[in-house]
């Protein structure tokens, strides 16, 4: 009978429900009618939606001028994406951070990154950072509200 999750629908198409990443790959149907059969072979490419990334940092406090980690996590996407890192200005800080993508048992994909800065300025807050699909098009940013403290501006992160 087959998988249930395959529905033939009026005309030449198929919808399938419910799909895993497990699911992607060659397929083959064979249509038989009154006049006469057809096999048709087709690819099936699963895609994931990442959820909206949230920015961290360890520090309680981030001083202008001193050390700060921040990090930037999303999760559920597939196939495997990325993590880009930008400032107020706009500039690109990505080749900065270092990316760590994990797959978990359900074949998505958890995104973490992290931005480390030996002596930050304030000047460049806030920072963004932004997930990026398997063909390079933006899935959702977070803005950083961390604030760095310094001796004569508050500025958020």
């Amino acid at each position: 009978m087959g998988d249930s999750r395959f529905e033939v629908e009026n005309g030449p198409s198929l919808q399938l429900h419910n799909t895993k990443t497990s699911d992607e790959g060659e397929y083959r149907y064979l249509i038989r009618t009154n006049m006469g059969q057809d096999q048709v072979q087709f690819t099936i490419s699963v895609t994931a939606k990442y959820s909206n990334p949230i920015i961290t940092s360890v520090q309680k406090e981030i001083e202008n001028d001193g050390h700060a980690d921040l990090y930037c996590s999303a999760s559920g996407g597939y196939p495997a994406g990325t993590i880009h890192w930008f400032d107020q200005s706009n500039t690109n800080w990505t080749k900065s951070a270092t990316l760590q993508s994990t797959q978990g048992n359900d074949g998505l994909f958890t995104l973490s990154s992290k931005l480390s800065f030996q002596k930050i300025d304030s000047l460049w807050a806030p920072f963004r950072c932004v997930v990026l699909n398997s063909k390079y098009e933006e899935e959702g940013e977070a803005t950083s509200t961390l604030e760095i403290k310094g001796d004569y501006c508050l500025a958020y992160l």
